[in-house]
């Protein structure tokens, strides 16, 4: 009887220092965890939805235009756009203006994808792929191109306007 009370002592000391020694490992475990943890995300909730869906009809009404319509299409361009990316895209249709009429030039421009990656109250950044298609007198086959882009957009009066845009 003693001898079983002594073993069982020693089973219990034991099963004791296995727990605590597992305890010991779910505890380090778990501060390594909280340590590497990925940093919170630079897209807020709030916010995706609308950035997402500026940047894609933005870069539409920026990119599309056609010989007839240049007028309207650079009022398009003032309603989506801010900044330097506004001036300098009525500046290039402007100054195209002539050859584009003589050409019967259209540019037509639709999204194939698109992802937000980054996204806050004031400023956004858009990833795009694009897909244009290019008619007009100096070649009888439409062009289709692929772009992939960068889109940055501005909150201005409540409203998201492109700011910027770089080919990737």
């Amino acid at each position: 009887v003693a001898l079983a009370l002594v073993v069982a002592g020693r089973i219990r000391a034991e099963g004791v220092l296995v727990v605590a020694n597992l305890l010991w490992v779910l505890l380090a475990v778990g501060g390594w965890l909280w340590l590497t943890r990925p940093e919170p995300s630079a897209v807020t909730t709030a916010d995706y939805v609308d950035v997402l869906q500026a940047a894609r009809s933005g870069v539409v009404d920026l990119t599309s235009f056609d010989h007839l319509t240049i007028d309207d299409d650079i009022a398009q361009i003032r309603r989506v756009a801010t900044g330097d990316l506004l001036d300098e895209s009525v500046a290039e249709l402007e100054a195209q203006r002539a050859r584009f009429t003589e050409v019967q030039a259209v540019v037509s421009t639709e999204v194939v994808g698109a992802a937000v990656t980054r996204a806050d109250d004031a400023t956004g950044t858009v990833l795009l792929v694009i897909q244009a298609t290019q008619r007009s007198t100096a070649d009888e086959r439409p062009q289709v191109v692929k772009y992939r882009i960068q889109v940055e957009l501005q909150k201005v009066d409540d409203r998201w306007l492109l700011s910027g845009i770089a080919g990737l």
